[in-house]
């Protein structure tokens, strides 16, 4: 497996330096500011989940030193998979890949140790619950502001008003029309043929009173509104679409 980041050991453990982790992910926040937020954000502890020291050689003139982090390979996981992009995914799987093989060579657990790593998991899934239990009362608090901040709005007292019988016809044809893929003029000659066929009422035989008049407000004007809602509300009945 090619070496993506560089993995020493620190007092006996794995651990991963930050600087190396920070360059690997291509973070555009500077290197000290990214570190300390992401220790303060994820409540990480030092001396458990990272060891901070200071690298003299950096600077043999006698300059400031360096703080260096080493991380944990469970801490340097975490930092990897809130990072948020592709490069911190890939560096989340390439640690999970160096413990596996880790743990293929190495000698078996002592019942402590088990007990550790298992206090240790319990620990990290507890943060990380305390994280998400922030967020979520953090959005329960935005949607009651917005809620407080809708009901504070100006509203009409009218009701709207109901729906007439021609609307609720057009209604039904139209969504006729799109469950079962034809177009409007083939639906409404289908309802007016049933018209007739069924009820003796031949719509297209009326006389318009304008060249605008529709032939449903034919239909109402002659009082066969509701023939036609129940004759489109079958078409809807027999294709399965109502019950």
């Amino acid at each position: 497996m090619e070496e993506l980041i560089p993995i020493s050991e620190q007092n006996g453990k794995k651990a991963v330096s930050a600087r190396h982790l920070h360059a690997f992910l291509e973070s555009k926040q500077q290197f000290a500011d990214w570190i300390k937020d992401r220790i303060q954000k994820y409540d990480f502890v030092e001396n458990q989940d990272f060891e901070v020291f200071h690298n003299f050689m950096k600077n043999p003139s006698g300059g400031r030193p360096l703080t260096e982090y080493a991380l944990s390979l469970n801490c340097a996981k975490e930092i990897a998979m809130v990072e948020g992009n592709a490069k911190g995914k890939q560096a989340r799987q390439y640690f999970i890949e160096c413990e596996k093989k880790s743990k293929e060579v190495s000698a078996p657990l002592s019942q402590l140790e088990i007990l550790q790593q298992s206090v240790n998991l319990l620990v990290a899934q507890e943060r990380r619950l305390g994280y998400v239990e922030n967020q979520v009362n953090m959005l329960v608090q935005k949607q009651m502001e917005a809620e407080n901040e809708l009901k504070a709005l100006p509203v009409s007292s009218e009701e709207v008003p109901e729906m007439s019988l021609r609307d609720r016809i057009r209604l039904l044809i139209n969504r006729y029309c799109s469950a079962v893929g034809i177009n409007q003029q083939t639906a409404w000659d289908n309802v007016y043929q049933t018209l007739y066929y069924i009820y003796h009422v031949p719509i297209k035989s009326y006389q318009k009173l304008s060249k605008n008049e529709t032939w449903l407000e034919v239909a109402e004007r002659k009082g066969h509104l509701d023939k036609i809602y129940i004759v489109a509300s079958d078409l809807l009945r027999k294709k399965g679409l109502i019950a």
